[in-house]
């Protein structure tokens, strides 16, 4: 699973209590979490982008290509949830 966030460890942070509580919205991920734990995962930020320097940079854009970028790296599809 791979994403974006304006705040990543708050995304993750999120991510993990959604799955500890059994209420995170992707049933196959939830799935495995119960069937595995947590040590059958591994979460890290992947890669962070500086601060913009132009305050009309499109962060939402730049995410979304960051992104991309990474699900090409990992041979993943990034539309996919899980």
């Amino acid at each position: 699973m791979v994403g974006t966030s304006p705040d990543a460890p708050a995304r993750l942070r999120r991510i993990q209590t959604q799955l500890e509580l059994g209420s995170h919205p992707s049933r196959g991920l939830q799935d495995d979490w119960d069937a595995n734990g947590q040590a059958g995962f591994q979460f890290e930020v992947l890669d962070l982008l500086p601060p913009p320097k132009d305050q009309n940079v499109d962060i939402e854009s730049e995410l979304e290509s960051l992104l991309e970028l990474w699900a090409e790296k990992l041979g993943i599809d990034p539309t996919a949830p899980y």
